[in-house]
């Protein structure tokens, strides 16, 4: 049976990321309501660490219609690290969580030894550029002294075949496949593909491609 809801951490830190945004439009189009989104974006990030924090994993999850916090060490709980949303001290209390997403081919999207873990099925733990593209934009502010290996990482993914594929089995390189069985396709330029890596690069290399200042 499908749930009727779930609030998951993605869902959050991009609401606060939206709300944040409005309110620099709003003082760009000077409509007055820089304080009225500044507000909602606080609101949003409280509730995010008071109810999708999980004090005994050091990660951020999803909340189940049942109301059951799924705390799986992933790419999804890195986007308040990105954003920059989390503060410093839940972020050294994630960086052992951290490290783990950190692979030979990239970042893992599900870290060994968590439940639905799939080493090359999908987004179910291969790593992707997007995956990539998201751990080295926390590295980069969270864990400066980590943000070489995520870079070196990515640079094996990108090196690995003549193409740029989709995903990949971040311990051996070997290309994965989607939940149905299809191998992941070879992509020349795009969100998940060579686009998103040359983002990640632009990242490490100084131009924040995550940040709305850039």
């Amino acid at each position: 049976m499908k749930e009727t809801f779930c609030y998951p951490v993605i869902f959050a830190a991009e609401r606060c990321r939206y709300e944040q945004a409005m309110a620099r439009m709003s003082k760009i189009l000077g409509k007055g309501e820089e304080a009225f989104w500044l507000a909602e974006s606080r609101l949003t990030l409280q509730a995010m660490n008071r109810v999708l924090w999980d004090k005994k994993k050091k990660w951020y999850g999803v909340v189940h219609a049942d109301r059951t916090l799924d705390t799986r060490v992933g790419v999804d709980g890195l986007f308040p690290f990105a954003y920059r949303l989390a503060d410093k001290n839940l972020a050294g209390q994630a960086r052992s969580n951290f490290k783990k997403l950190i692979g030979p081919y990239g970042i893992y999207t599900i870290a060994p030894g968590e439940p639905g873990f799939y080493e090359e099925t999908y987004w179910r733990g291969p790593a992707w550029p997007k995956s990539c593209s998201v751990a080295l934009a926390a590295a980069k502010y969270h864990y400066p002294d980590l943000a070489e290996r995520v870079k070196n990482g990515l640079v094996e993914f990108i090196l690995k075949y003549p193409s740029v594929w989709e995903c990949m089995n971040v311990a051996t390189g070997k290309i994965a496949r989607g939940d149905v069985g299809l191998m992941a396709t070879p992509v020349i330029s795009s969100n998940v593909g060579a686009g998103e890596a040359m983002g990640a690069l632009l990242t490490y290399y100084g131009t924040d491609m995550f940040s709305m200042d850039k």
